[in-house]
């Protein structure tokens, strides 16, 4: 069945990528010069459609092959695979022959195989390795939960003085719970580049793909670090609900039901979780919000919403006041969003006060719900191919923004014709603010840092037996523009 749905693919390859193989020794990790390689579609391994040899650094010549349209990759879809697949045989002198099916080739930009090939004299034989099907286009069995709380027994392992980025991680090859399944040492990077190159296509925007890896860095680090904090004798364990409600009430019933001194939490939707909030408290454990929380907490680090969404408006409308005072008419795009309550009531207060600011602003009312950057760039491209002469894009968050900015380089257009604004202060967008001709003109930032560390104090004085006041005051914004990101950077 998979091979005949890969098939069918084939006849929609409209589009051209690249493809190279690099071949080496896997004994001694050297280049593997004149290696035969041919390529042809998984599925119809007789259909050779290329032939090639490596170099003296073991690399064939890039390949053009043909795959899917672009779009099928940066549009969702469980009908339409955005991916060719390749099959290739390897042939080398004094090594046993290699074959690898299912090579994943997207249009518009270089794949890269890499070939380990074993000597003659070992006793490894011919090999055979088949890729499975992409994760965001097939649908496997839902992962196994693991729990939140685990226990920390004694490894024999050496514990380091600080806190580092490791350079080799432990990959468990087996579901949770299985003794009998192997555990093997893994580079952290190529651990990090394997996951990634599984859960992404490389055809997305760059700050799409580089919040990704980051979201994929942070969840393997955390691992990493709560063990090596539980061994120097600190117990807490740090989990994320990946921005859904029931996963913020999963987390906090484990939290309960494994007895934990108290809570740090930053929910998704505090109406969602009111009940098991109430539970929490109920249990007698403290419980320390961030952003913002429902009746049932101890004590949160608070920030208005509204308020927020204002100071978008308020940041932007100053650009426009400095910038764009000629103008008679300032077409206005608004990024927002529905679906979160205190991202809508940021928008509110954002789309009211730009409005109140700049008498002169005609929205062009293109709207739609936008929870990610890959949503803000078509919902951006709409905008343009709808009001091509659009001036501003006032977005709720820097995520957005980036995806509108992206959209925007992609569509030839600079910051002398478009200004966005977002918040969040993300180093993402320094980054893109800082690039010359940017459209990207401004986010406002806060210090996370010293939030992160007034919680954290908050939880200490509640363990401690103090009383603690109810809200502690949010950090206070800063601006963060052209004249300044460079002490951002």
């Amino acid at each position: 069945m998979y091979y005949r749905k890969a098939l069918c693919a084939q006849q929609e390859n409209v589009d051209q990528g690249t493809l190279q193989i690099t071949v080496h020794s896997k004994t001694d990790n050297r280049p593997v010069e004149n290696a035969l390689v041919r390529i042809s579609y998984t599925g119809d391994p007789n259909s050779v459609i290329e032939e090639v040899r490596t170099d003296s650094s073991g690399n064939t010549p890039v390949l053009q092959l043909k795959t899917p349209p672009l779009e099928y990759s940066l549009n969702a879809s469980e009908e339409a695979q955005p991916y060719a697949e390749y099959s290739m045989q390897i042939k080398a002198e004094d090594f046993h022959q290699e074959e690898i099916a299912g090579t994943e080739v997207l249009p518009a930009v270089l794949a890269k195989q890499p070939v380990l090939l074993n000597p003659r004299q070992d006793t490894v034989s011919e090999n055979r390795i088949v890729i499975p099907p992409h994760t965001l286009f097939y649908e496997y069995p839902p992962k196994i939960q693991e729990s939140e709380i685990k226990p920390v027994h004694e490894t024999g392992e050496i514990v380091l003085s600080k806190v580092v980025i490791p350079e080799y991680i432990v990959v468990h090859d087996g579901p949770v719970g299985d003794n009998s399944a192997s555990n093997y040492y893994v580079r952290y990077r190529d651990y990090i580049k394997n996951v990634a190159s599984s859960e992404i296509y490389a055809t997305w925007p760059d700050d799409t793909i580089r919040a990704n890896i980051l979201a994929i860095m942070s969840f393997t680090l955390n691992r990493v670090y709560t063990e090596w904090y539980r061994n120097k004798g600190k117990d807490y364990t740090i989990t994320s609900s990946n921005n859904t409600s029931s996963e913020d009430i999963r987390l906090i019933e484990n939290y309960i039901n494994s007895g934990v001194d108290a809570v740090i939490c930053c929910y998704y939707s505090a109406e969602a979780t009111e009940d098991i909030s109430k539970a929490c408290m109920e249990a007698g454990i403290p419980l320390i919000c961030y952003c913002f929380g429902n009746t049932y907490h101890t004590s949160e680090i608070v920030s208005d919403n509204y308020v927020e969404g204002e100071m978008i408006a308020e940041m932007a409308a100053d650009y426009v006041a400095k910038n764009l005072a000629d103008k008679e008419e300032i077409k206005v795009a608004f990024g927002t969003i529905s679906s979160v309550e205190s991202m809508a009531t940021r928008c509110d207060g954002m789309v009211t006060k730009f409005m109140e600011l700049v008498p002169n602003a005609v929205d062009v009312g293109i709207t739609e719900d936008l929870n990610s950057t890959a949503k803000a760039y078509d919902w951006a491209e709409k905008v343009l191919l709808a009001e091509p002469d659009v001036d501003v894009f006032v977005c709720f968050c820097d995520a957005i923004a980036i995806g509108v900015s992206e959209a925007m380089k992609d569509a030839g257009i600079g910051g002398d014709k478009v200004s966005v604004f977002g918040m969040d202060g993300s180093a993402s967008a320094v980054t893109c603010i800082a690039e010359e001709n940017s459209v990207f003109k401004a986010t406002i930032g806060y210090d996370l840092v010293a939030a992160g560390k007034a919680l954290v104090d908050v939880a200490i004085a509640c363990l401690d037996g103090e009383d603690v006041a109810y809200a502690y005051e949010y950090p206070a914004p800063f601006i963060i523009d052209a004249s300044n990101v460079e002490k951002y950077k």
